[in-house]
């Protein structure tokens, strides 16, 4: 099948996430609406477990998140998190 395709993370607050704790699927996105920052779930941690996308030091910047998720592939794999290329293969599964 061709054509756009829409991936839409798990997404909620930060408080609610932390309060809820809940343990993401391996390669499961979560976006916080509040913060915009993301984590990925490794199959077994709970949330207040995960490290933030890109690592602890801050939420990035969410358009330039946005705009990696909508290029063309190939995506680059980074060398600090788990990689977009990654999340949208598994997004197509």
């Amino acid at each position: 099948m061709t054509g756009p395709y829409t991936i839409q993370f798990k997404r909620d607050s930060s408080s609610r996430f932390y309060n809820l704790n809940p343990q993401l699927k391996q390669g499961e996105p979560a976006y916080e609406t509040d913060t915009g920052r993301v984590k990925v779930g490794d199959g077994s941690s709970l949330w207040r477990d995960l490290e933030y996308f890109g690592g602890e030091g801050g939420g990035g910047d969410p358009d330039a998140l946005l705009e990696h998720i909508n290029s063309l592939l190939p995506h680059p794999v980074y060398d600090d998190g788990p990689s977009l290329t990654l999340i949208y293969e598994n997004a197509k599964v």
